[in-house]
């Protein structure tokens, strides 16, 4: 599982903080230093933020079988836009509809794991949330099928 923070909200504190260090530096060259600590600082935390979630995807991969089945038809339906003669602009909507509903089942995949984790048996919000994201993965696999 996943034990550190990405230091999202920390990012947001930080924003006026960061301006601040940029603007004390009194010479030029101390300016440049004080943005080059920042973009290193800020690089780092957004290869945390990668880290994290190649680490979730693995596990949605590992442990959903409909992400799995998902994939597939995003691999099947990416398949045939590349094939088929179809305008690029019409190419490119299928494959980011196609990742947005991979998306949607990672988030759906997330609802069941924190609702599985909260109680042992399903209480009616419980099976509510589960019920919601699954309708928000069928509606974007409809939006798929409609843009193809």
């Amino acid at each position: 599982m996943l034990t550190e923070a990405t230091g999202d909200a920390e990012l947001v504190l930080n924003w006026p903080k960061l301006f601040k260090e940029i603007k004390i530096a009194s010479s030029k060259r101390q300016r440049g230093f004080a943005m080059k600590q920042i973009l290193v600082r800020e690089w780092y935390r957004f290869y945390g933020r990668c880290r994290f979630s190649a680490a979730g995807l693995i596990l949605s991969w590992r442990e959903e079988h409909s992400f799995q089945f998902w994939f597939y038809m995003d691999l099947a339906s990416s398949g045939l836009a590349l094939w088929l003669p179809i305008d690029m602009i019409l190419r490119v909507i299928i494959l980011c509809l196609g990742i947005l509903v991979l998306a949607a089942e990672c988030s759906n995949t997330a609802i069941k794991w924190v609702v599985d984790y909260r109680s042992s048996k399903l209480h009616p919000l419980g099976k509510a949330a589960i019920g919601a994201g699954s309708a928000g993965v069928a509606l974007t696999a409809l939006s798929t099928g409609v843009g193809f």
